[in-house]
């Protein structure tokens, strides 16, 4: 039955009986086919967001929705354990309740979200929360604690739990690092397989994380771990598959014997001690790797040529075959600094990252060109203040596996044209191709820019091919129609007329307007009274 056309001519009680019967005809399904529907449509809830009560409270408000839709799935859903398995400080205690009887003797999932001072949210108290869960604490097998003050962790995660795998631990007075060092699990960690920790200090013990997949540590005190003492973890997980450290630093002892960690697939080093930087590069070797993520922030004073060249040397190989599997990568060009990265953004997605704040130096360039060496696939976005250094653009200009350049609009007003102008320029005032040869697709955003400019740049590289007496790899011009904000002011609609003009200009193989998440091909007319006069 076609419900669409069905509800066209339909009367209130003539929808409700058609709802009724679509209702009756899923509560006919099978109960295994009914149950995977019903997983599909509660959300994912991942531990490791910063949001996970958010996802906690939507997961329980789905399911009570679909327990109150017909008897039969009432009856499937409260004799499904599974789907109970959750408890939340941020529930109400007789869903709390609830969710303990109907979840049986399966493992559970703990969160614990604690206020901060002057927040309004009326979120029970550490020891409130632990008063209605406590007799369950030989079920956790998840454990996720959001603290405004830390100290009250221990009363969680101080005795060994034994069916505990995933545990992650977040204080919001990380900055102050004032706490005393926690016992985790009393010492006994043996069953972990993730763990993260933020802004926690934590009893640290040699080798006791021997089933770990994932280690995720953020803003520790200096002195609550010793590069000594996360070496010993590292070598005594072998299955370790992620490895994120963030805002981290620690004392290291000289370089020792490498660690190959022959499962890591993802690591993240994000705003670390260069030092603690250097020595894990040096440390450790990932065979396996599919995703790096590597950034420095400005605050730190360091030989850059050296770390890129010498400290990175034994990852070059792995960024230059993430970028062949990619097949394209980008360097962002920004007054913040340049950034090459490429991802796939799946779940367990290949990508790579290397940011240093604040460089903005043709070596950097030269480095990358150094690390692809022929492989094409190369993208170059200019934003704010991109084309503002000279030596950055005469570098810029012989790279060869640039296939692909994205012009964005700058806050700082300008850019394009000069960006524009760049495309345009020969290599040399003799017989030669143009800047970045081997472009075949330049994307324009809309509005800032002359049609005039455009034509110049096309016609400019068109005329320098022909001098060099070869023949022109046709161009696409990509023109990002962008988006009417209610907030902004509305950005310059395309004029058809110029749109032609880009087309029909030699060199250009194909005009195409887009749009993110938008129908592609779409234009504004434009009516001009002087135009339309009869």
């Amino acid at each position: 039955m076609d419900i669409g056309s069905a509800r066209d001519g339909a009367t209130a009680d003539q929808m409700i009986g058609i709802e009724h019967r679509n209702s009756l005809t899923i509560s006919r399904l099978p109960t295994e086919l009914l149950l995977g529907i019903f997983r599909l449509a509660l959300p994912e809830i991942r531990f490791s967001t910063r949001y996970v009560e958010i996802w906690a409270r939507s997961y329980m408000k789905t399911l009570c929705r679909m327990h109150s839709v017909t008897k039969r799935w009432q009856v499937v859903i409260e004799g499904t354990p599974s789907f109970w398995t959750l408890l939340s400080s941020t529930f109400p205690s007789h869903v709390n309740k609830t969710n303990i009887l109907r979840s049986s003797e399966l493992p559970l999932m703990v969160l614990y979200q604690g206020s901060e001072i002057g927040d309004e949210t009326e979120y029970l108290s550490a020891a409130e929360f632990l008063k209605h869960i406590a007799s369950t604490c030989l079920r956790w097998s998840t454990v996720a604690l959001d603290f405004y003050d830390p100290t009250t962790m221990s009363d969680y995660l101080g005795a060994p739990l034994p069916l505990l795998r995933e545990v992650v631990v977040r204080s919001s007075r990380y900055r102050n690092r004032i706490a005393e060092p926690q016992k985790l699990l009393g010492g006994e960690t043996t069953n972990l397989r993730v763990l993260e920790v933020s802004g926690v200090s934590i009893h640290w013990r040699m080798g006791c994380f021997v089933q770990l997949k994932s280690l995720t540590l953020k803003h520790l005190s200096r002195h609550s771990l010793t590069g000594s003492q996360l070496l010993n973890m590292l070598d005594a997980s072998p299955g370790l598959q992620v490895l994120n450290l963030k805002g981290i630093s620690m004392p290291t002892p000289p370089p020792s014997l490498t660690i190959t960690l022959h499962h890591l697939k993802y690591l993240k080093l994000h705003s670390c001690a260069i030092k603690l930087v250097e020595w894990i590069c040096h440390q450790i070797r990932t065979p396996s790797c599919t995703r790096v993520v590597l950034s420095m922030d400005d605050e730190q004073v360091f030989d850059i040529p050296r770390f890129l060249n010498e400290t990175l040397k034994p990852f070059h190989g792995l960024l230059r075959s993430i970028h062949r599997q990619l097949e394209e990568s980008e360097i962002l060009l920004d007054s913040n600094g340049m950034q090459w990265y490429g991802f796939d953004y799946t779940l367990d997605g290949r990508g790579l990252c290397v940011f240093i704040e604040g460089f903005f130096d043709p070596l950097f360039l030269q480095w990358v060109n150094h690390i692809l060496q022929d492989e094409p696939g190369l993208q170059i976005t200019f934003s704010s203040g991109a084309t503002s250094n000279e030596a950055v653009l005469r570098g810029l200009a012989l790279m060869r596996n640039v296939t692909k350049v994205v012009i964005r609009h700058s806050w700082q007003g300008g850019g394009i044209s000069e960006a524009l102008q760049f495309l345009g320029r020969p290599l040399s005032t003799t017989t030669s191709p143009p800047s970045l040869p081997c472009v075949r697709e330049i994307e324009i955003p809309t509005g800032d820019w002359d049609v005039q400019e455009v034509l110049d740049m096309v016609q400019s590289r068109f005329h320098a091919f022909l001098r060099e007496g070869t023949e022109e790899p046709l161009s696409t011009i990509k023109v990002n129609r962008g988006t009417f904000y209610s907030i902004s002011a509305p950005r310059s609609i395309l004029h058809l007329t110029s749109l032609v003009k880009i087309r029909q200009a030699s060199g250009v193989k194909r005009l195409q307007i887009e749009g993110w998440k938008d129908p592609k091909g779409i234009l504004a007319v434009v009516w001009d009274e002087e135009i339309s006069k009869p």
